[in-house]
């Protein structure tokens, strides 16, 4: 933040780190996704209108099938956003 005051937040709620200015998404404990919610949404699910959750699902696929693996089965066990928001 400009103003030096960070607010962690982790959630698996899109709906709330929606208000956050930077959003990571972690799989199996890597940062797979890290941008603006307005960036994540135009370079992971590529449209705009995407929501986070789309987002979260489309990394989560693009990082299970670049580790060789397929996003299908059972879900991952490391799942999370992490977002800044201003105090």
């Amino acid at each position: 933040s400009a103003r030096g005051t960070t607010t962690l937040v982790t959630s698996h709620y899109m709906d709330e780190v929606e208000r956050c200015h930077r959003l990571a998404v972690i799989y199996s404990g890597k940062i797979i996704a890290l941008g603006s919610p307005a960036e994540l949404k135009e370079r992971v699910a590529g449209r705009a209108e995407a929501t986070l959750e789309d987002v979260f699902v489309r990394a989560i696929e693009k990082a299970a099938v670049h580790a060789g693996g397929t996003p299908t089965g059972s879900p991952p066990r490391v799942l999370g956003a992490v977002g800044e928001v201003e105090k």
